[in-house]
């Protein structure tokens, strides 16, 4: 394939657009009493299991006894010490939840027929919830996507919850987000609060109910930032994790689009976290998995294929009649890690729409038994116990947990020990504590609230010190450190916990860039007044060396206002995602979320600072507070006046964010100071800095704009937004250093990407750049292949008014097509022969990391952009737009691009493409790849409407064939 850009518009279908893009892809702690202290040693409590026990019939046994089976932990027996069955009238109502996977539809590997995952997954859960009609359970429906989302709370509403089913699975371009949006508002008003939010008070179970939920969908976004897992894992471990303090037996029924070969090694772990639990709370998961309804572990075999390549692709995809033939043999057996967690809590594995298995599920919910015994070790050593039980009674059949996973309870302020933490914790015992490399870590105080004295936890971890990983498939290196932190009160009790176990990716930058990176870590939290002591464990778990620090605060008493928390320095600031539920981050400025500077420094030749702090102030006095700040230098206030001096009245309790630029900016060691008057009294805070290498100067951010940059969508499905208070301008080696990277691998980058298949979903929409409304026409859906450098697209479903159509191929011929994003794009802007004029704009945030922005701009004379618009309608212009550099790999994650100069004949008048990258696992290994792309269009006059493909990729994966090929076949013609 041709590495120049090239945009056509086929004039067969009026105002439709198919594009064709060839591409791959891819804890807080509230107020609470002290909790016990988390440890690896102390008494092993009794293990719970659920037993389900039926008869050679498969008949439901009621009256077994603790002398009919045996039960063995780790090879060796245990005694139980209780064994009931369980009343479902006199027990607690069983809780049941329906978590659904994220299902794009798939093409059917097996026939000419396409099938969507979505309505399977849909069908199931009715199925199942029919068969529960009489079991009075209460049942709760979440689906998950960037994290898990609340459709319907607990309710013994039947209709509520097939309405909820049906809101999780709806179509793609209509599925009823603010449904979601409306049961998460409400949940959270009842754990919050204890009341809806019309006001009216719940009883006490339902607001435990809505506090573990609200726990739950909070803790999903956390668990996967932590732990780096993929939001189906941190969402259901959020989950089970939340349901411990929930009395009685409770059942994730997971709906799954996952496959096996999706699930790396670090999945295989968040597995075992589950089961364990799960396990520990009394939940049992039984997984429906989806993404192998029909399948069966048939397995494919191929004669006469022609090549090892030409197998491989057959393996994905549908062929009629041809050289090779097909045979499926139904001899593969299931073994999936998604299998082995439903039977590791004692559930049942569905993957096929089987009656018989559903009943089963359904029926083991109504009639199981209880059981406990004391476990072998007296320690808690956070190891996988494999359990066995074996009946004693002939004919007897006995299924429940075939392991625990053996961690202490959860604290009372609701955390959990985590098994890498284990080890950690001994750590903090030694003498002299480990101090391997420098870390730096403290306890903010963030003023007063409503609740309580706020505290933050800050620990930020230079990357510089670390031994890095390096990754083959990527550039730079990845760094991983493990975060153990205890606040411990006066009698050395735990009365806060919080842990993360942080994989991060690092580029390959100059020593000068790579200093001013860290791996940060912020908690909070709500304590009691009085002396505390912090235990922090830092442990690099590349090279196993440690580092460990004891520091001792103070939470004060609330004073009355006006008070100041702590004045912090900020190293940047992150937009709030939507996702994000935690409202009572102290950290929070509206939709601003601040990344402390615990250095003291600024990065080498920056002089814009930022500070946050919290203001207290006395909302009914009839004197307005007045705040004050000053910057000083050698004691001496610059300026000779504050720099704010103004009245403020923000409420009882807000937050200020500030910023400012110091102006001549000479090197040295900086003061800045606020002061909060009122009613006679004042309240102070203050923080220092030090500034250097002062050089350069601050880059022209003017540039010309074409219309199609105004439309009124989103520019990708990667969240990078602007920080309302952009800090610390990279220092012009920086800059350098990061372009000098960015066009390396993208000249290289072509020849990096894998074979691969994905699923495409592109949304259609006609609209003017004058409206803030796009008109949505219909979602086309189709299997992307990227094979030895060429793409293919194949067409599978047409979506139209929520109508879906299979046999609709025509529909997505013609429109606007796209070649050339998946490499050429990126590479057409670095390539030596563009001679692009690039200028640094501004750092914006993604995610937790900054990219940062520069507009660019390249000449006709110097293009390789064109746009065809017909046989011999082809021309050449030149073009520019942004491009947006990740601060620490120094790879390109959003690129944009806007015609220039456009030929008066050409019917193509306008045109903006821009592409999304991330990095994606395929095969357990990460590559940089397309995830989602839009390319918006303008023909004819300027009062013509516009054109948008919005395109998303998902479900990626390599030419992984299960065939097995039988050499020496000949086929010969009669």
């Amino acid at each position: 394939m041709s590495n120049r850009l090239t945009l056509s518009v086929l004039l067969a279908v009026a105002l439709s657009a198919s594009l064709f893009l060839a591409s791959a892809v891819q804890g807080s702690a509230a107020s609470a009493p002290a909790p016990a202290s988390p440890s690896s040693s102390g008494s092993a409590d009794a293990v719970q299991l659920s037993l389900i026990a039926h008869d050679k019939r498969g008949e439901p046994v009621l009256d077994l006894k603790p002398d009919e089976l045996t039960i063995t932990e780790d090879g060796v027996p245990v005694k139980l010490d209780n064994l009931r069955l369980v009343d479902q009238h006199k027990d607690a109502k069983q809780l049941v939840s329906f978590v659904f996977d994220p299902f794009p539809p798939e093409k059917d590997a097996h026939s000419q027929k396409s099938s969507s995952r979505i309505a399977t997954a849909r069908d199931a859960a009715l199925k199942i919830l029919t068969l529960l009609t009489e079991s009075g359970c209460d049942f709760s429906v979440l689906s998950i996507d960037s994290r898990l989302h609340l459709q319907q709370s607990f309710t013994s509403d039947l209709n509520a919850v097939k309405a909820a089913i049906e809101a999780a699975t709806g179509p793609i371009a209509s599925r009823d987000k603010d449904h979601a949006a409306i049961s998460e508002r409400e949940i959270i008003s009842v754990a919050l609060s204890g009341a809806d939010l019309e006001g009216k008070r719940v009883a006490t179970h339902d607001r435990l109910q809505a506090q573990s939920i609200y726990a739950a969908l909070r803790n999903s976004t956390r668990i996967a930032q932590d732990r780096h897992i993929l939001p189906s894992f941190s969402s259901l471990l959020a989950l089970v994790q939340s349901q411990q303090n929930l009395a009685g037996r409770k059942t994730i029924i997971y709906l799954s689009s996952m496959r096996q070969d999706q699930i790396s090694d670090i999945g295989t772990q968040a597995i075992e976290s589950i089961a364990g639990a799960a396990n520990q709370a009394n939940v049992r998961v039984d997984v429906v998995d989806v993404s192998s309804f029909g399948h069966h572990g048939s397995k494919v075999i191929l004669t006469n294929p022609g090549s090892a390549a030409i197998a491989s692709a057959l393996s994905f995809r549908d062929y009629g009649t041809g050289e090779s033939t097909m045979e499926v043999v139904d001899d593969a057996p299931i073994d999936t890690d998604l299998k082995r967690m439903a039977e590791a809590t004692g559930g049942i594995y569905l993957n096929g729409d089987n009656l018989k298995s559903m009943r089963q599920l359904t029926g083991d919910m109504s009639t199981y038994y209880e059981a406990s015994f004391l476990p072998r070790s007296e320690e808690y050593d956070g190891k996988l116990h494999p359990l066995v039980v074996t009946p004693l009674r002939k004919g007897l059949k006995i299924r429940t947990q075939t392991a625990y996973l053996a961690l202490p309870p959860p604290s009372a302020d609701g955390s959990s020990l985590q098994p890498f933490e284990l080890p950690l914790l001994k750590q903090l015992k030694e003498s002299p504590l480990p101090a391997q490399f420098p870390f730096r870590a403290t306890v903010l105080d963030m003023g007063d609230s409503e609740d309580g004295r706020r505290s933050t936890l800050a620990i930020e971890v230079p990357v510089e010190n670390l031994n890095l990983q390096q990754d083959a498939n990527s550039p730079g290196s990845l760094a991983h450190v493990a975060m153990i932190a205890n606040v411990k009160d006066e009698t050395g009790a735990v009365a806060a916990h919080f842990s993360s176990d942080t994989p991060q990716r690092i580029g390959s930058h100059q020593a000068s860039v790579k200093s001013n990176e860290v791996i940060s870590l912020q908690r909070h939290f709500i304590l009691p007044p009085g002396k505390y002591t912090l235990e922090v464990l830092i442990v690099d778990t590349t090279s196993g060396k440690a580092a460990a620090k004891q520091i001792s605060f103070e939470v004060s008493s609330g004073s009355s206002a006006p008070s100041l928390g702590n004045m912090i320095l900020v190293r940047r600031t992150d937009p709030v995602l939507s996702s994000d539920l935690d409202i009572t981050d102290p950290l929070r400025d509206g939709k601003t979320r601040i990344m402390p500077n615990l250095s003291g420094a600024l990065a080498a030749g920056n002089s814009n600072v930022s500070i946050f702090f919290a203001v207290h102030e006395n909302p009914l006095s009839p004197q307005p507070a007045k705040l004050e700040i000053k910057v000083l230098r050698d004691g001496q206030v610059l300026g000779g006046a504050p720099l704010l001096a103004r009245q403020v009245r923000g409420g009882e309790y807000y937050s200020y964010l500030g910023s400012f630029s110091l102006n001549p900016a000479t090197d040295g060691t900086y003061q800045v100071e606020a002061l909060l008057t009122q009613d006679g009294k004042s309240a102070e805070s203050d923080t220092s800095f030090t500034l250097s290498g002062m050089e350069g100067a601050e880059a022209d951010t003017a540039g010309n704009t074409s219309s199609v940059e105004s439309v009124a969508r989103p520019s990708g499905p990667l969240n990078i937004a602007v920080s309302p208070n952009p800090v610390q301008r990279p220092s012009d080696d920086e800059l350098k250093a990061l372009l000098a990277e960015a066009a390396q691998y993208a000249n290289a980058y072509w020849d990096s990407l894998p074979n691969f298949m994905c699923h495409q979903v592109t949304e259609r929409f006609v609209g003017s750049h004058n409206e803030k409304n796009w008109e949505h026409i219909d979602t086309l859906s189709g299997q992307l292949t990227y094979f030895e450098h060429q793409e293919d697209w194949e067409f599978q479903q047409l979506e139209k008014d929520q109508k879906r159509n299979r046999d609709s191929s025509s529909d997505a011929r013609g429109g606007v097509t796209s070649a050339g994003v998946f490499g050429g794009l990126i590479r057409g802007l670095f390539r030596p022969a563009a001679k692009a004029e690039i200028t640094w704009v501004e750092s914006d945030a993604l995610g937790d990391g900054t990219v940062q922005v520069f507009k660019y701009r390249v000449a006709k004379e110097n293009s390789n952009l064109t746009l065809r618009s017909g046989p011999m309608e082809v021309f050449l212009v030149g073009y520019h737009g942004m491009v947006y550099i990740d601060s620490a790999t120094h790879v390109v994650r959003r690129i944009t691009e806007i015609a220039d100069d456009v030929p008066k004949k050409s019917l193509i008048r306008e045109s903006l493409v821009s592409a999304d990258y991330d990095f994606v696992s395929i095969n357990n290994q990460q590559y940089l790849l397309p995830v989602g792309a839009q390319i918006v269009v303008r023909r004819g006059s300027l009062r013509s409407t516009l054109e948008l493909n919005q395109i998303r990729f998902r479900d990626f994966h390599r030419f992984v064939s299960t065939s097995r090929i039988l050499t020496g076949t000949t086929i010969s013609e009669p």
